[in-house]
């Protein structure tokens, strides 16, 4: 049922009358395929490290494509959809990022990391509008049954407001992003909301699937990291706080070796979304709880922990 499915199948195949085809969804009518230009993408450049995420939007704000060689192109900057961190398992995002040519892998120092992106890029679109990664057939662009959870101004309604957190830190001393003695000693703390009576933050997938690991992270063996959720109390995570105000994952992950983190190291906007994976040391996964019951990254106080609601534009709100 979460399954996509475009709307102008035929039209990506001959090409839209004004050079793009949008990408309206047949089996969510009113809804699209859209860039999350106001909350959370990366400004474009010519760079691999570039990338915007897309979510279901409004149809007013689909992305507009061109679908050549087995890639969807966006019309406006030539980025292509691609799966995150070149996973093809279930539960993974899709996003925009610039286009890996065969004559760029070529010419590449990279080429694992290359071939890689290239794969995660090409596309089969079948007659009924959905959409497969064509080096994982098994695998189709959906909709995550549970609201993403993304980082949103601290004065949005979409906030997350945590029921068994308010004791976790000293809020005289979180403010300098020091945990307490006390705190860095208490049991695994259940994820569950007070704002969302009966929620709590779930893995949008129960198993935690492993990612590929290219460049200074080849050494590792396993990374694994996994999409979060709003959902049910009963699949909440259960979670610790570590000294250096990392939030780790306990529970039946507990020996995964897990931490909240966002992908984005720096300059955090509303939109950014969150995983719990394998620390790899270079993202932001540092929180300091706030008197309310939210949570924010140490790094930036105007932002805490929410949920991504299709339609909606409080993300990009200002304080």
């Amino acid at each position: 049922p979460h399954k996509l499915c475009l709307k102008y199948v035929d039209e990506l195949f001959v090409g839209g009358k004004k050079g793009g085809v949008p990408l309206e969804l047949s089996s969510h009518p009113g809804h699209a395929i859209v860039r999350m230009t106001d909350y959370g993408n990366v400004t474009p450049t010519p760079s691999t490290n570039s990338l915007a995420f897309v979510a279901v939007g409004r149809t007013d704000s689909a992305l507009e494509v061109i679908y050549k060689d087995g890639k969807l192109k966006n019309i406006n900057d030539g980025f292509v959809l691609g799966a995150a961190a070149c996973n093809k398992e279930k539960g993974n995002f899709l996003l925009l990022r610039p286009n890996v040519t065969s004559e760029d892998i070529e010419k590449g120092d990279n080429r694992e990391l290359l071939n890689a992106l290239h794969d995660t890029s090409l596309f089969t679109v079948s007659s009924d509008g959905c959409v497969y990664l064509s080096t994982s057939p098994n695998v189709c662009l959906g909709l995550c049954p549970y609201p993403n959870v993304i980082f949103v101004p601290k004065s949005s309604p979409h906030r997350a407001v945590f029921k068994n957190l308010q004791n976790v830190l000293d809020t005289n001393i979180a403010k300098r992003g020091q945990i307490s003695e006390q705190s860095a000693n208490m049991h695994d703390i259940l994820l569950e909301l007070s704002s969302h009576p009966g929620m709590g933050i779930v893995p949008v997938v129960t198993e935690i699937p492993s990612v590929s690991s290219f460049g200074r992270y080849r050494n590792l063996k396993t990374i694994k990291g996994v999409a979060l959720g709003l959902g049910l109390v009963a699949q909440a995570l259960s979670v610790g706080v570590s000294r250096d105000n990392q939030i780790v994952i306990k529970g039946r992950y507990k020996d995964d070796n897990l931490v909240l983190f966002c992908l984005f190291p720096n300059q955090l906007v509303p939109g950014y979304s969150l995983m719990i994976g394998t620390d790899i040391g270079s993202c932001t996964s540092r929180f300091t709880v706030n008197s309310d019951g939210t949570i924010s990254p140490l790094s930036a106080d105007n932002l805490v922990i929410g949920f991504q609601v299709p339609g909606s534009t409080s993300y990009s709100e200002t304080q």
